[in-house]
């Protein structure tokens, strides 16, 4: 039984259409289990017409919550149970919904919500049409394809299972922000760094590290290690060892010019020890390590005269990865990894967040176990598990339980069945298959 682990979830689609692929010209539709926080729903800009012929470009072919429509748009899917935590759906609620995707007859003559419509889809829920999330007749589109949504909380899901039936395909799919939602922006403002300090240094950083491919995960990581070499110059510097302190330094006082000169000393140190911080510019430079320390000692500069310990040690343990909304992804820039996080996540209602402990964790570990062992009648074909660590959706102290948890419930699914578990990790996983537990081992040099 195949199980593949992503971070980005737009980027099980290469795994899912290889699965189908492999069955012929005219493969059986799947049914999709998706269980999830959120429903990954959102209509992607542009979705080619027919099957794609070049699997591995589709990690590029949309954002991270689009990957289920362009599935439906090309007929990989023609059913669909969503599963959603009980602490944002009503465990006992279930809701069925007929969905029809096509085109929009005006595309390319109309302009909705500012954007010029060119080759936006019409989305029908049961009788109602939207384009981009505007309401739109249903005689303006052409219907392509019908499917079935049944959305369910938990105790439904343990009393019903999800209809699978043998003969067709069925996915596996689940987030592990299933369990907890973070907003790494607004964690950091109620840890001690604000609003304005956050923006002025993702401007900063925007622009001078970028890690594309080929060598996106070696990039990515090497300018994590060193940004997160300078926070620890800062956190570790003469006055600000007491994590209980949260008065910053004083700009120019004696602790912050000290913390400068060790910065400076550390950039030459790590452009020295490997050539991957001066590969991991976005702009080459005659004299890359001007470029490097002029943006690390105004990064330190201002962590040290605005942020407070317990900031930095939160920061600390973010780090810094993809910008994950730059799409599509061109420079691949790498700064401050809040993801999709912004400072108004508390109320703006984009997100519901959580911050569950450890014993919910544990306990919607088990819910999930029991209706995930009982829901499958047959093995499924595929089960994709996301991550979301570099769009900042899964609380980073809980991680390694939830991953773990999952494992667990997949490797019993596949003895359920008589199958053997094969695990593969995807190569643009954040910190690899480890995870970013390996960065603990990870070395920020002589600080």
């Amino acid at each position: 039984m195949p199980l593949v682990v992503v971070d980005e979830h737009q980027h099980v689609l290469p795994y899912w259409f290889d699965m189908q692929s492999a069955k012929g010209a005219d493969p059986p539709r799947a049914t999709l289990v998706h269980i999830d926080a959120h429903s990954d729903f959102a209509p992607p800009s542009k979705v080619q017409g027919s099957w794609p012929t070049d699997i591995p470009k589709l990690r590029f072919a949309t954002e991270n919550d689009e990957f289920i429509i362009y599935s439906l748009r090309l007929r990989l899917i023609d059913r669909i149970v969503m599963v959603f935590p009980p602490w944002t759906f009503d465990p006992h609620r279930k809701d069925t919904t007929s969905i029809s995707i096509g085109k929009y007859k005006k595309a390319g003559k109309s302009v909705i919500r500012g954007q010029k419509v060119s080759e936006w889809l019409c989305e029908c829920f049961n009788d109602k049409c939207e384009v981009n999330e505007k309401r739109v007749s249903r005689s303006d589109c052409i219907i392509e394809t019908k499917i079935e949504k049944v959305t369910m909380g938990i105790a439904v899901a343990k009393e019903e299972g999800f209809g699978i039936v043998a003969g067709r395909p069925v996915i596996l799919d689940i987030d592990e922000d299933y369990f907890a939602v973070d907003s790494p922006f607004v964690s950091l403002m109620k840890a001690g760094i604000n609003k304005k300090t956050i923006k002025k240094a993702q401007k900063l950083l925007k622009g001078i590290f970028c890690a594309p491919p080929p060598h996106t995960a070696r990039l990515e990581q090497a300018v994590d290690v060193f940004l997160r070499g300078v926070v620890s110059i800062v956190t570790n510097a003469a006055g600000r060892k007491d994590k209980h302190d949260e008065e910053p330094l004083r700009d120019g006082s004696p602790e912050h010019r000290q913390i400068l000169q060790r910065v400076k000393s550390f950039v030459v140190q790590s452009i020295a020890s490997s050539s991957d911080l001066v590969d991991a510019l976005c702009k080459a430079s005659d004299d890359p390590t001007e470029v490097i320390a002029d943006t690390a000692e105004e990064f330190a500069s201002r962590l040290a005269t605005k942020a407070s310990q317990e900031g930095l040690a939160l920061l600390l343990s973010y780090g810094f990865c993809l910008h994950t909304d730059e799409f599509p992804r061109k420079k691949y820039y790498v700064w401050i990894c809040v993801g999709s996080s912004d400072w108004d996540d508390a109320h703006s209602g984009r997100i519901e967040l959580h911050h569950p402990t450890t014993e919910e964790v544990t306990t919607g570990m088990a819910e999930m176990s029991q209706y995930i062992l009982n829901g499958f009648p047959v093995a499924p074909e595929l089960i994709t598990v996301c991550r979301s660590l570099r769009d900042g959706y899964v609380v980073r102290k809980h991680w390694a339980q939830i991953e773990n948890g999952i494992m667990e419930i997949s490797q019993q699914l596949a003895q359920q069945h008589d199958r053997e578990l094969n695990v593969t990790y995807d190569h643009d996983c954040y910190w690899g298959g480890q995870g970013v537990v390996a960065r603990a081992d990870a070395d920020l040099g002589s600080i």
